[in-house]
C-alpha cells in the first residue's frame, strides 16, 4: 500500500497542482486581448483554472469562429443556445 493512501489534499495543493502553467495562462489572455476582448474584463478564478468573462453571442461566435444557435429539448422544452461545430485554434506558444 502507497504510503500516501488515505492522505488529502487541501484545496490550495489541488489548485497549485493542476493549475496551468503560466505561459498557457499568458497565452490565453493574449489571445484574448488580441481579439479585442479588453483585459479589465478577464478574470483568473480563485483556482486557477479558468480565464472568464462575459460575452455577447456574437464576440463568441467571432472568438471561436462558429455561428450559435437557438434550440429547444422536444421532451423538456428546455431552451438553449450552442454550436454545432468550432474551428480549432493552434497555440503554438503553449
Amino acid at each position: 500500500m502507497s504510503p500516501n493512501y488515505g492522505k488529502f489534499w487541501t484545496p490550495e495543493e489541488v489548485h497549485s497542482t493542476f493549475a496551468p502553467s503560466n505561459e498557457a495562462v499568458n497565452a490565453v489572455r493574449n489571445w484574448l486581448v488580441e481579439s479585442g476582448v479588453d483585459e479589465s474584463r478577464l478574470v483568473h478564478t480563485k483556482n486557477q483554472g479558468w480565464i472568464v468573462f462575459d460575452a455577447t453571442t456574437k464576440e463568441a461566435e467571432n472568438l471561436l469562429h462558429t455561428k450559435y444557435y437557438h434550440y429547444t429539448d422536444r421532451i423538456s422544452g428546455f431552451k438553449t443556445l450552442a454550436a454545432e461545430e468550432y474551428v480549432s485554434h493552434s497555440f503554438s506558444e503553449i
